[in-house]
């Protein structure tokens, strides 16, 4: 029979930053590496993507505040360039749905001159 395992926050933090900030390795890997189950590593990457931006703004300006001072380390670099990489996917994102909220009102407006003639 299996027990349940009860991992400290500071992990699960390391762990969902480990997934976030990788590109080369996959989240399964991470997780063996980890010696914890691929589903427990996906469920706390999902449950920290859920948390909301405002909550995940402060440790970004700390990291960042740690950079002007010239203590970063390493792993904080990465981890502003994983903030950096999401918030660039998000732009891009709200530019593509503008750009289909364009061509939809476009559509919808030469209808409606069509009709009103």
């Amino acid at each position: 029979m299996r027990h349940k395992r009860n991992y400290t926050p500071e992990f699960r933090e390391k762990a969902v930053n480990q997934v976030s900030v990788s590109t080369t390795t996959t989240t399964s890997q991470i997780a063996k590496k980890l010696g914890i189950s691929s589903g427990t590593l996906r469920k706390w990457v999902s449950r920290a993507r859920k948390k909301s931006t405002s909550m995940a703004i402060k440790p970004v300006r700390q990291y960042s505040q740690k950079f002007r001072e010239g203590t970063g380390t390493e792993q904080d670099k990465l981890i502003l360039i994983a903030e950096n990489r999401r918030l660039h996917h998000e732009l891009a994102h709200a530019r593509e749905e503008k750009e289909s909220l364009k061509r939809v009102l476009a559509m919808y407006c030469t209808e409606v001159a069509l009709y009103c003639l």
